[in-house]
């Protein structure tokens, strides 16, 4: 029984709220949940609370389950006060549940609202939902229940609590925390080395600690000639690897079993996995033992990717191998980076456009600090730091690949018109994984775990290339599970009720942060490419680059959409004053053009801005000891109906006199209810209709 959540107290001071749970039958009635005691809930608590599994006979609706909402006082010390209760009867919860489908043994009943009542008045309500798990018969049944029929769903044994299965549960946590690679190798599946073509290449990769490896299957195999492209899979360091190796076997072992053991929802979204290999590489002739797992970048020419953890914790005292030290101090540098923000942060950029690049998180220091290893640390720290509207928007700057409008001579689809595709793509898919996460029965463990977006950058689709095409370039999906654990229902249902609060707390913080990745997504969506409003406002704001502190506002130029010549305008400052250096004023030089899409395009057209030059700017970096600026442009756009979209040029440094030379595009929707139609879709797929 999942205690899910309980509404409608009358008002009264703020109290800290638990729920129990008990099963009734011919034997008596014995407590089978407890959940933890939300101090801010108040009138609207959410445990998401799993019980103790309870047999069930089906026959004559003698077993029934009360549930009861106690109001907790001092901590525990003093006894509690009981809110409200209710008794429903066992098969009311199970409802249409009956046979489970397939070759699954577990299926759920539907969300119950039962009403809360104290003395014969109603005072609250609270949902309660039935998982109905099918075990085989065993020698210790009694005849009478083996020969039940359809009606007996779960058989009763003469034990008290039903035989499980241990071969179906999940490795644990103890031994994914100890395990060495030397074992993990030995009873992991082994990939036959000559599958893939020898000697093997390593791989250069930014970020992370663990090394990877060019895999490339022979053009023989069974895989190429079904049309798999050649490096469908990578290679990851053992050494590193150990626990997802353990955490992929245990994902292998639900599919073989055609049964997703109440985390079906989420496998389309985990990486293909192969096995272990061990493999001699081109570099001296030696030989390392790695995990072979699908290749994000296969087929593709440059696949721009982002690595987003989740979740506003990463890391948990105690588990996984992770002392509590280690875990303290990763929860105190937590606390500066937007893990605490929005509930997850960047932790790595593969590809960024050249915007990112030039934005040196060193600069400010000058070359103080410049080694490579500080680079890495200073850059890590800055992506940690980034908010979702700014990584989201980076992700979708394709500028530079649009300075080949043709291939071959053929004409090619624009970079707006390819980032909406791509965009409205991951808002389906990220729609599907949200979905999935809140309809999945158990609650995960997964600590530091990431979601990664992406699509392939390399070159703009052409023309004739369809829109599925330019979809099948999108990536979403879900990695790193070195500190995770893979819990099926039946592993959940053998932990202690403290085990099962802990789960639930962390599967908290994972969908909470997968649910806002997924709105800062829709919310750049609807911005760019939502609404039916034109832009009205568009400024052109020009600032100094800061890697340690605020960027320094120097002025900005309204810019009227209408194509214009390239036009030389004054910068405003912050008072309304036109801004100079000495008597010459600091100016910044544009051009508009609109450009028209084909009639098959998602797109009416754009407006494209293009950026030339400033002259003249005042030096901002006094402070820092030089008599310089590093300049770039935000270009802002406003529509009446409330959208904001932005969009920067590259970071000059040490430059009075910038020269950017960059065109940036204003999309013009041709429909703005496709917003509407991702989340539709992402329904759709969920439910298995796409």
């Amino acid at each position: 029984q999942l205690l899910r959540s309980f509404a409608t107290f009358p008002a009264m001071s703020r109290m800290r709220v638990y729920a129990t749970a008990a099963w009734r039958s011919e034997e008596g009635e014995v407590e089978i949940a407890r959940t933890a005691a939300r101090a801010s809930a108040h009138l609207r608590p959410e445990w998401n609370h799993t019980s103790r599994e309870q047999p069930y006979s089906g026959r004559d609706g003698k077993e029934s389950v009360r549930v009861q909402v106690w109001r907790e006082r001092c901590s525990g010390l003093v006894a509690p006060i009981l809110c409200g209760e209710a008794c429903v009867s066992a098969a009311m919860l199970i409802g249409d549940a009956g046979t489970p489908l397939g070759p699954c043994k577990h299926q759920a009943g539907g969300s119950v609202e039962l009403r809360l009542d104290r003395d014969g008045e109603e005072i609250g309500s609270i949902l309660v939902q039935a998982l109905l798990v099918r075990t085989e018969a065993r020698e210790d049944f009694t005849a009478s229940q083996s020969d039940a029929g359809s009606e007996l769903l779960t058989p009763v044994p003469r034990r008290r609590r039903p035989i499980r299965s241990m071969s179906s549960s999940c490795i644990g946590p103890s031994v994914v925390g100890c395990s060495s690679p030397v074992s993990v190798a030995s009873t992991a599946t082994q990939v036959d080395p000559v599958t893939f073509e020898s000697p093997i290449e390593a791989l250069s990769m930014s970020g992370g600690t663990a090394s990877f490896y060019r895999l490339k299957l022979r053009p023989t195999s069974a895989l190429v000639v079904s049309g798999k492209p050649q490096d469908y899979y990578v290679g990851k360091d053992l050494a590193r690897a150990s626990g997802e190796v353990l955490f992929y076997e245990a994902v292998a072992r639900l599919s073989r079993e055609n049964c997703g053991g109440g985390v079906a929802m989420l496998l389309p979204f985990m990486l293909d996995y192969a096995g272990v290999l061990e493999g001699e590489l081109r570099e001296g002739g030696e030989s390392v033992a790695m995990l072979v797992m699908q290749n994000l970048a296969a087929g593709c020419t440059s696949l721009r990717l982002l690595d987003v953890k989740v979740g506003q914790q990463t890391a948990a005292p105690g588990w996984q191998g992770k002392s509590r030290m280690r875990a303290y101090r990763q929860s105190f540098l937590d606390g500066f980076t937007n893990s605490v923000e929005e509930g997850f942060r960047l932790e790595g950029f593969s590809s960024p456009p050249p915007a990112l690049s030039s934005m040196d998180p060193l600069l400010d220091l000058g070359l103080l600090m410049g080694t490579a290893w500080q680079r890495r640390r200073a850059l890590r720290l800055m992506l940690q730091r980034m908010s979702a509207d700014e990584m989201i928007r980076h992700l979708f700057d394709l500028r530079e690949a649009d300075d080949r409008p043709t291939v071959r001579g053929a004409p090619c689809w624009s970079a707006t018109e390819v980032a909406e595709v791509a965009l409205h793509e991951v808002v389906a898919r990220l729609t599907h994984l949200a979905l999935a996460c809140r309809l999945t029965l158990v609650p995960q463990k997964w600590v530091g775990s990431s979601v990664v977006l992406g699509f392939d950058v390399g070159a703009l689709p052409l023309r004739s290339e369809t829109e599925a095409s330019v979809r099948d370039r999108v990536r979403v999906k879900l990695l790193d599970w070195g500190r995770s654990e893979l819990n099926t229902l039946d592993r959940h249902m053998e932990l202690s009720d403290a085990q099962q609060r802990d789960r639930a707390l962390y599967w908290g913080y994972y969908v909470e942060g997968t649910d806002r990745l997924l709105w800062s997504v829709m919310r750049a969506y609807h911005h760019r490419f939502g609404g039916d409003s034109p832009w009205t406002d568009v400024r052109a704001m020009v600032y100094d680059y800061d890697s340690i502190s605020l960027n320094d506002f120097i002025g900005l130029v309204s810019i009227p959409l209408r194509p214009t010549q390239e036009t030389t305008s004054e910068l405003i400052g912050s008072s309304g004053a036109v801004v100079s250096v000495g008597r010459a004023a600091s100016t910044l030089t544009y051009a508009v053009e609109y450009a028209k899409f084909s009639r098959s395009s998602r797109l009416r057209g754009a407006w494209r801005v293009r950026l030339a030059h400033a002259t003249n700017l005042p030096p901002c970096d006094y402070m820092k000891g030089r008599s310089t600026s590093d300049p770039f442009v935000i270009l802002e756009a406003r529509a009446a109906d409330g959208r904001r979209f932005r969009q920067q040029t590259r970071v000059l440094p040490a430059c009075l006199n910038p020269m950017w030379g960059e065109t940036l595009e204003l999309p013009v929707p041709r429909n703005g209810a496709r917003l509407e139609e991702a989340l539709r879709l992402g329904e759709l797929r969920i439910s298995g209709g796409a």
